[in-house]
């Protein structure tokens, strides 16, 4: 089956935004501020907020892969001070899930703790889930210097962004 001249077109619009965007990134040239400003931001946004540790709580791989490599870059860790929680449905393989996300964080499965098990409500399955993971880094240094970042961010130029 040959695709429309709209999914063409479509396709070419979205090689363009990937070579325009692949582009920019390239010139940016990131410095290790730019990546602990980024790591900043992740947290703000899907970090918990305590004073004890670092915890960041999501389900998708590539946001939890880009957190960890923000972390480690921006930041002298001591990998021992990484602790991981899989949220999982009953229906899950729980080795498989242990599996997948040390693989993709490159944290070592004994500093993997108990499942969160959460109750099946049945309204949905979804194909491929991998369940919530949440990382927590224990160094109030670190928790207090993303959220200074964050602070001081919005403090002078969230509220009137005029770059």
């Amino acid at each position: 089956m040959s695709k429309g001249r709209g999914a063409v077109q479509l396709e070419k619009s979205e090689e363009t935004i990937q070579q325009r965007v692949n582009s920019n990134l390239c010139s940016l040239g990131l410095t290790a501020f730019h990546k602990k400003l980024l790591c900043a931001f992740l947290y703000w946004a899907e970090g918990g907020k305590t004073e004890k540790y670092v915890s960041f709580t999501n389900s998708n791989p590539k946001m939890i892969e880009t957190f960890l490599s923000l972390m480690r870059s921006s930041f002298d860790l001591d990998e021992k001070k990484l602790r991981c929680l899989i949220h999982v449905h009953e229906y899950h393989d729980k080795e498989k899930l242990l599996d997948f996300w040390s693989r993709k964080t490159k944290i070592p499965p004994n500093k993997f703790s108990h499942f969160y098990l959460k109750k099946n409500t049945t309204k949905r399955k979804k194909e491929g889930y991998k369940g919530t993971l949440r990382v927590r880094y224990y160094d109030v240094k670190i928790v207090r210097e993303l959220k200074c970042i964050y602070n001081t961010f919005h403090e002078q130029l969230g509220a009137s962004v005029n770059w």
